[in-house]
């Protein structure tokens, strides 16, 4: 469990610097194509990575509307922003994880090739 907590932490911590604007574009794509092919290689099945992602989204929405934090049209209106950065961020992690868990099957077949190659 404690793997779990910190794979969510690591995700999240990075969710915040996105949202403050701190993190590019590229620096997000290089993180999460780099897990994909961890994933792919300790063999964690792809749905499942994504799944974990989809719910970690969702309990952060669902967090912010337990907070009560949605009392003013204001605070909604920021709320709705808010929900738009972390699709946005979620939608481009599942993006460059699946790039990166087939890049690394791709490179998998190709040195599966290679040896059986060399073997003949």
């Amino acid at each position: 469990m404690d793997v779990l907590h910190e794979r969510a932490a690591s995700v999240c911590k990075r969710i915040g610097y996105f949202l403050g604007r701190r993190l590019p574009k590229k620096k997000l794509a290089i993180f999460f194509t780099r897990l994909g092919k961890v994933r792919r290689e300790e063999g964690v099945p792809l749905e499942e990575e994504v799944m974990a992602l989809l719910l970690l989204k969702r309990h952060i929405w669902l967090y912010v509307l337990q907070e009560g934090l949605l009392t003013t049209n204001l605070e909604l209106y920021q709320a709705l922003e808010l929900n738009n950065r972390v699709v946005l961020y979620f939608d481009r992690a599942i993006y460059y994880m699946t790039l990166g868990y087939e890049q690394e099957g791709e490179d998998e077949n190709t040195g599966r090739v290679t040896a059986e190659t060399e073997s003949v």
